[in-house]
């Protein structure tokens, strides 16, 4: 498989998982910065990328397809404005898992200025799209996630 992104793992003091994402023009708006929508739709490229590179899941594969889980909560604190033609490092990590859920972490940094632009966490819930319910976090991604991160990550409901 391919990468697109740059995966690096140093770069955001406490993250694991950095990814490089460009702000290209379409990504500002009038005012000349990097649009709110915008901050979300790198978000879920980070989101996505760190689930692929920490399942190992291989180019087209269903598992890429049909990933058993739901954004069910994010939030970003803007700190600085990021502009046309920057280089953002997104760094992700998981945070806490629960019986049906886990959380994430965020920090999105300009590479150039080392300036924090943005921080947050949002939460995924498991879910079984064909009976509409959650569903236990799989323990393979529990074991995939605490090896990735280097700690315990169980939290109690």
């Amino acid at each position: 498989m391919s990468d697109i992104f740059k995966i690096q793992h140093d770069g955001i003091e406490g993250y694991n998982f950095v990814i490089f994402i460009p702000v290209q023009f379409g990504n500002v708006d009038g005012m000349g910065h990097l649009n709110n929508v915008s901050y979300f739709t790198f978000l879920e490229t980070a989101r996505i990328e760190y689930f692929i590179h920490v399942m190992e899941i291989k180019e087209q594969s269903p598992a890429l397809q049909d990933m058993p889980f739901i954004l069910a909560a994010q939030s970003i604190n803007y700190r600085l404005p990021a502009f046309y033609r920057e280089m953002l490092m997104v760094g992700l990590r998981t945070s806490w898992i629960k019986r049906s859920s886990f959380g994430f972490d965020f920090q999105m940094v300009d590479v150039a200025s080392k300036r924090l632009v943005a921080e947050g966490n949002g939460t995924h819930v498991t879910f079984d799209y064909r009976a509409n319910r959650t569903i236990p976090v799989p323990d393979e991604w529990v074991a995939r996630f605490e090896t990735y991160e280097g700690r315990s990550l169980r939290q109690p409901q």
